[in-house]
């Protein structure tokens, strides 16, 4: 398929960000999402990949978790969505579908998806960025899934960290009454510490691991594990007429593959 530099030039001319905002949209998205400004902006690159990849291939496409992120905020620019970005960059509606839940569901996306990542090396030359594309075994395993926290209201702490702290508080004691044994061994009759103090020093560490974790901050999501199918979203295709927006449901984040979790696909236009 020979690539459509006239439309490529318009979705890199497309402005997200707009000047004197005091939020602008790729700050918000860098919020939403606790993400660095680096990553946020090779994100919306891969947005407009996405985009182009969307407006050019015959079938329905899927986008990663991350270019999806992109895409569900700028949903909410209803605007800059509809007007310019599918009224005068596209042509034409691009609608954003999630999945209806089920394993045939979670098949055909998985199947999009690899698709999607054929036809982003046929058209760009190159390999999808691992960071913003995964394969899909990870982009499908609940991994990558993110479901909103609110982190003014909220301590998001991962569960690695959590594991560490109680390794920690429960070795600590032992570690502690090892040492004791040998210095009271050694001293013949020096009991250096008592099982009290043992467990005041245990008790102490574990208040200052909590501590640090609480001031060392959290991201504004926590990954949130996914149903079986994933909460894959594609374009449902292109159809003639102004669409008639709704808020749409929303995709799969309890586990249970039937798409009304609190995360994953929310808002979508119909005809």
């Amino acid at each position: 398929m020979t690539f459509n530099d006239a439309l490529w030039s318009r979705l890199l001319a497309m402005e997200l960000d707009r000047e004197g905002v005091a939020l602008n949209f790729s700050d918000r998205l860098r919020r939403e999402n606790g993400w660095t400004r680096a990553f946020t902006q090779q994100a919306i690159a891969e947005y407009r990949k996405f985009l182009y990849l969307a407006a050019t291939s015959p079938g329905h496409v899927t986008p990663s978790d991350v270019v999806d992120q992109v895409w569900h905020l700028h949903l909410t620019y209803t605007r800059a969505y509809w007007d310019t970005l599918c009224g005068e960059i596209l042509g034409r509606p691009l609608h954003h579908g999630p999945t209806q839940g089920g394993p045939a569901e979670g098949q055909r996306y998985r199947d999009q998806y690899a698709e999607t990542l054929a036809l982003y090396r046929a058209a760009f030359g190159t390999e999808a960025p691992a960071a913003i594309w995964p394969a899909a075994d990870k982009r499908f395993s609940g991994a990558t899934h993110q479901r909103w926290v609110d982190t003014r209201t909220h301590l998001v702490i991962s569960r690695r960290l959590v594991g560490r702290v109680a390794g920690t508080a429960i070795a600590l004691p032992a570690l502690l009454a090892g040492g004791s044994a040998l210095a009271a061994e050694s001293a013949e009759s020096i009991d250096l510490l008592s099982s009290g103090s043992l467990l005041a020093i245990a008790a102490g560490v574990v208040g200052l691991l909590f501590l640090l974790v609480m001031l060392s901050g959290s991201s504004r999501r926590a990954g949130g594990k996914d149903g079986k199918d994933g909460s894959g979203c594609s374009t449902v295709g292109y159809s003639a007429g102004s669409p008639g927006c709704d808020k749409g449901g929303k995709g799969d984040a309890d586990g249970d593959g039937d798409g009304d979790g609190d995360g994953g696909c929310g808002g979508g236009c119909g005809d």
